[in-house]
């Protein structure tokens, strides 16, 4: 893929086969040459069901994260062998290394780029919230890997340009309350990335971190509202007070990089 097509190129893939996306988010994205997806839990699913109660151990939990982002990535017609980065949200002791245990077991290698956050809560008040990166048929998966490097990394408030991607870390904003924070986030997100020629259409993956559930359908309702009109990013939400500090909404934004016409 030229650099020419990467603008543009952005395709949402949504399958029945895993648990359905929950607010305005995409299942997964494909853009730049890499598919990412949104995040999965540890709540089995069957086609067209609804889910059910949570795993009952950890490790059932991630089994069954990995198998949904699974059947994502063959919905988009892409290969398992390609995943380049996994980022795992866990609320338990020791959840790094058991996440990489069991992805390495189902995968059969080690993503070259793990993230992992501890966090306080996670969807269904799971123990875990799973999301992946693969590199696209065609891509070089060296550097994909180099150019989703430093989402969640790296400077934060500041614009990081990556290959065919542009990384916005750490953003929040003042407001009243969970909606008002939103929309100046929102507004703000776009100020940085427009200073580099991205707009709203451009976004590709947001890591969002919130105080508490009770307060995500204000944030739910502003972004369905404010994303109403392009096709939805991924995203992954979990509960992160550590990370939020003040702010009740802290998020990490991945675009793609607009290029010369």
């Amino acid at each position: 893929m030229s650099e020419r097509e990467y603008r543009g190129a952005r395709v949402r893939f949504e399958t029945d086969a895993a648990p359905p996306s929950t607010g305005f988010r995409s299942q997964a994205l494909a853009a730049g040459g890499v598919l990412f997806t949104g995040g999965q839990i540890g709540a089995p699913y069957t086609r067209g069901s609804e889910l059910r109660a949570l795993a009952a151990t950890f490790e059932g939990q991630v089994d069954t994260a990995l198998e949904h982002l699974a059947a994502v990535t063959w919905a988009a017609g892409d290969a398992l062998e390609r995943v380049v980065e996994l980022s795992a949200f866990t609320t338990v002791d020791d959840g790094e290394r058991i996440v990489r245990e069991r992805a390495r077991a189902f995968l059969g290698f080690d993503p070259p780029l793990v993230n992992h956050v501890r966090v306080a809560d996670c969807a269904m008040h799971g123990d875990v919230e799973l999301d992946w990166c693969v590199a696209r048929a065609g891509t070089d998966a060296a550097a994909a890997t180099d150019a989703i490097r430093p989402f969640m990394h790296g400077p934060e408030g500041e614009v990081i340009a990556s290959g065919p991607f542009l990384v916005l870390n750490g953003i929040d904003a003042p407001g009243a309350d969970m909606a008002a924070q939103t929309e100046a986030l929102i507004d703000r997100a776009l100020a940085l990335l427009g200073e580099h020629g991205a707009v709203l259409q451009d976004l590709t993956k947001l890591t969002v971190y919130i105080q508490a559930f009770d307060i995500y359908p204000a944030f739910n309702d502003v972004t369905t509202r404010r994303f109403g009109a392009i096709i939805p990013p991924t995203r992954s939400v979990i509960v992160a007070p550590d990370v939020t500090g003040d702010a009740l909404v802290r998020v990490d934004v991945l675009a793609t990089a607009p290029v010369a016409s």
